[in-house]
């Protein structure tokens, strides 16, 4: 029997078939099941071979949420992406394919078979209630009986399940035993790292009844259901009407990779100020937005503080609550569980949120702006759909968001209780490294990304500009790097023109946490332990890492930590480390608030 090939790397779902050339000659069809949108919910998705784009067949009943998605094929791949760019919480889609034996020569004309896999979808879907017979290619398939599971070196049989093998059949948060037997499946409600049906994770034999195929499926669903009942989260749209004064630069959007390379060669160049080269004064920037972002509270009810989450560069909201390994990454989850309610959001010009001129608009400036709109709404009780007001309020920040946050509260002192700033240091003598080393191309090279984003944007060519700005070395599992890749957002060149926009001191007198990875390029270098830098800026008093020299920045602080995270890269929490993280983000918390 030919086996088909099945690669998912996470945002991506790429199905192929080694050296069968048509076999896109069929129908495709993925049902979204999102639990807390109160019900299931389906989205049909059909291609044919013959059509390079395919609009959703939608499911009859309830309103359109959102139904923008697209199949394309290339490279002998077929690619499901969403046309935007962020997903309700734990979504999930059941992928069925059914394929014509007539596709390939290496099938026999009387076999058919299918795939069924469960994975992340990034759009809303249409909400609508569906029976699992109603999955494509279902009923007229022949569903999986047996399954080996190669990955952990254990085979399982589905009717059976008899097993063989020193390690775990499931070895995740959530499994699932399949219907009938003591099989556990693993099942994951973020994407599947990857799954390879020819030779890694699973294999399936095809000639059982169909009755367990729906009984398989229905387990998954409902233990998809268990899983998010635990947090109580939702998606709100903030409008907001700002305005900022923001600078008006001599710079064309680049829009190819020559532009792209010029553009950050000028910006890494040394003992050069490329931002003030090319300012041609200021102007004042205003509008109506709306901010993308989901709310949180613990599942026993509101915390009495809420925190403030504001991504950084190369990431949007779910940066906070990483889907990859059931969530495990999760920061929220262990806000949640620490007693807080958290607010994330996509930053203005990211994700979900507003777009604009990705050189003139998207800048620190306006960005700080709104996240002062968002903290104003927060703290009146005037956050749609929320009747908690919160008085005491915390705003963590990632990077890019973290400069933001430290921006914020040096304009407005007493808007917050206290500040944590991850990835984050006052020396700027690295961002060239990270400049150059992102490997940065124009979004009009993402086909994931070059829908939704006008040129101006910049995005990681690959995983290895990737890798060398967000991974400290053997602080992470290559997965996770996968999933950073396919789950990332690009970076404006307004943001990167201003970033070093901030001063350096601040009035602001509540608790100041700043936490860095030791392996942080673009604030640290790759040491944050080395502190030779610190005296190229004529200081000369000992600290005891780069960090630790903020604290004079913040004089009026109630209290001061600067930590280094052993190993950790600049993306916290995307390492092995993040554990670490959460734990001194919220020990801090708990006793300096």
């Amino acid at each position: 029997m030919a086996r088909s090939k099945v690669h998912i790397c996470h945002g991506t779902r790429m199905l192929e078939a080694p050296g069968t050339k048509n076999m896109y000659d069929q129908d495709a069809t993925g049902f979204v099941f999102c639990p807390r949108l109160g019900s299931t919910a389906g989205q049909v998705l059909r291609r044919r071979h013959s059509a390079q784009h395919a609009s959703p067949d939608k499911i009859t009943g309830g309103s359109v949420v959102e139904s923008k998605y697209f199949l394309s094929v290339d490279d002998d791949q077929l690619r499901a992406f969403p046309s935007g760019p962020h997903l309700p919480p734990a979504c999930a889609v059941v992928w069925s394919v059914s394929r014509s034996s007539a596709s390939s020569s290496r099938l026999r004309s009387s076999r058919s078979w299918l795939e069924t896999i469960v994975a992340p979808f990034d759009k809303p879907p249409t909400p609508d209630p569906w029976g699992l017979k109603s999955i494509h290619g279902l009923a007229s398939g022949r569903p999986w009986s047996s399954m080996t599971e190669l990955e952990h070196g254990r085979q399982h049989d589905l009717r059976t399940g008899s097993s063989q093998g020193p390690d775990r059949p499931c070895r995740g948060a959530a499994c699932i035993n399949t219907p009938g037997t003591t099989t556990a499946i693993p099942l994951t409600p973020g994407p599947p790292d990857r799954l390879n049906l020819h030779n890694r994770a699973a294999r399936w034999n095809l000639h059982s009844p169909p009755s367990i195929m729906f009984k398989s499926a229905a387990a998954i669903l409902a233990t998809l259901a268990a899983v998010v009942a635990a947090k109580n989260c939702r998606n709100i749209n903030v409008p907001v009407s700002i305005s900022a004064r923001n600078g008006e630069f001599d710079v064309q959007a680049p829009a190819t990779e020559i532009e792209v390379t010029n553009f950050f060669l000028n910006l890494a160049r040394q003992n050069y100020n490329y931002t003030e080269a090319v300012l041609k004064g200021y102007k004042t920037v205003q509008g109506d937005y709306t901010l993308a972002t989901t709310y949180c509270e613990p599942k026993d009810g509101p915390g009495d503080t809420i925190q403030i989450l504001t991504h950084g560069v190369g990431f949007d909201r779910s940066y906070w609550d990483f889907p990859y390994n059931n969530y495990n990454y999760s920061y929220i989850n262990k806000a949640l569980d620490a007693k807080y309610s958290t607010l994330s959001w996509d930053r203005l010009g990211i994700g979900a949120s507003s777009h604009g001129d990705p050189v003139n608009d998207i800048q620190i400036f306006l960005e700080v702006a709104a996240l002062k709109a968002l903290t104003d709404i927060v703290q009146g009780g005037k956050l749609p759909g929320v009747s908690k007001r919160y008085f005491k309020t915390v705003h963590v920040g990632h990077s890019f968001g973290s400069a933001m946050t430290f921006a914020l509260t040096e304009q407005y002192p007493d808007i917050s209780n206290g500040i944590v700033l991850t990835g984050f240091s006052q020396v700027p003598g690295f961002m060239g490294t990270f400049a150059l080393g992102s490997n940065f191309a124009p979004v009009s090279e993402n086909r994931r990304l070059r829908r939704q984003y006008a040129v101006g944007y910049v995005a990681p060519k690959s995983e290895i500009g990737v890798h060398i700005d967000f991974f400290g070395p053997d602080d992470f599992d290559p997965e996770m790097l996968c999933a950073a890749t396919d789950m990332g957002q690009p970076a404006a060149v307004g943001e990167l023109l201003t970033v070093g926009s901030t001063g350096m001191t601040s009035n602001f007198g509540g608790s100041v946490l700043i936490i860095t990875g030791d392996r942080d390029v673009p604030f640290c270098g790759g040491d944050c332990t080395n502190t030779k830098p610190l005296a190229a800026m004529n200081i000369t008093e000992p600290f005891p890492n780069l960090l630790a020299m903020s604290k004079g920045s913040f004089k009026k602080a109630k209290a001061f930590n600067a930590t280094v995270v052993p190993l950790g890269g600049h993306g916290l929490n995307l390492g092995y480390s993040a554990g670490f993280t959460y734990n001194a983000i919220l020990d801090f918390l708990n006793a300096e608030l």
